[in-house]
């Protein structure tokens, strides 16, 4: 007589897609957006969303302490503006945040076509 187990029980699924993968990369994410213009977090996480074709938008849990720990660290600076009749915090990168920007690319990319090489393999032998 066979036992099923259930997968969720052997591969935890949240670590997955989505999951703590992609939030680690939501740094990455954000000061490559305010690199290229200046925009509030909620066009952020949309712009993101977009990036990734829907799969993936973070939420503000993870997106606003992000934004307010990289001005601590003086990578991105905010200023207040207005956006359809209401006021908004706009984040805009810093030239520290670009050096920065510049940094987490060499180191991330090549762990990142490493990691896609190695899914690959593991995604023809399923």
């Amino acid at each position: 007589m066979s036992t099923h187990i259930e997968p969720a029980s052997v591969l935890d699924f949240a670590k997955l897609g989505s999951g703590l993968f992609l939030r680690g990369l939501l740094p990455l994410y954000v000061l490559n957006l305010l690199a290229d213009h200046p925009c509030h977090g909620a066009a952020v996480s949309q712009r993101i969303a977009e990036m990734t074709k829907s799969e993936w938008t973070p939420s503000p849990g993870s997106l606003y302490p992000l934004l307010h720990r990289l001005e601590a660290l003086g990578a991105v600076t905010e200023d207040v503006a207005e956006d359809r009749g209401r006021l908004v915090r706009v984040y805009r990168i810093t030239d520290a945040g670009r050096e920065v920007l510049a940094e987490l690319r060499q180191v991330v990319r090549p762990q990142l076509e490493a990691t896609m090489r190695l899914l690959a393999v593991h995604l023809e032998n399923l």
